[in-house]
């Protein structure tokens, strides 16, 4: 089986990509996962630019964080709530559901703009609609995005399945 990778993160100590994430049963991990293929395309690569604050780290100096940990953070936090739930039900584990989770998870934040929330806000002001939450959807859907081109790779209906994290409208009772 081939090595895991680790990220070194400064909340969650080492965060483990598996090799075998993402890939259909019955073929041979040899490349890295869809998510680590998803982190490394420049939708998501852009995460370390924004700031998870805003502008607090111009007031306070240690508010230094940006979206790119933040996005890997949640990414692990809800593969452990996944893996601990489904320990727990009468069902095994669907390996399918679990990478869906991850993925949504990974890219929850991929749609913010520069200043986060407060470019919302200024937008808002000047009467343009900008949601981050329909931004992040455009970059699942999106033909032309990097992230779609991975997703679709794998499974060409995912996008469909994903926007679902994000618009409580497209969500079955069962989500």
């Amino acid at each position: 089986m081939p090595r895991p990778k680790f990220f070194r993160d400064p909340i969650h100590l080492q965060i483990r990509f598996d090799r075998q994430d993402g890939c259909h049963l019955d073929e041979e991990p040899k490349g890295p996962s869809i998510l680590q293929r998803i982190i490394d395309t420049p939708e998501f690569q852009r995460l370390r630019f924004i700031r998870q604050n805003g502008l607090a780290n111009l007031v306070f100096h240690g508010a230094e964080h940006s979206r790119f940990p933040h996005s890997v953070g949640v990414m692990h936090v809800a593969r452990t709530m996944y893996e601990r739930i489904a320990r727990n039900m009468p069902e095994p584990e669907d390996r399918e559901r679990k990478l869906e989770v991850q993925i949504a998870a990974l890219v929850h934040d991929v749609g913010h703009g520069a200043f986060s929330h407060a470019l919302e806000e200024i937008l808002k002001e000047q009467n343009i609609v900008f949601h981050h939450d329909v931004m992040t959807q455009k970059f699942i859907t999106d033909p032309e995005s990097g992230i779609n081109a991975i997703i679709t790779k794998y499974d060409n209906d995912m996008p469909n399945r994903l926007i679902a994290f994000f618009d409580k409208r497209l969500r079955g009772k069962e989500h």
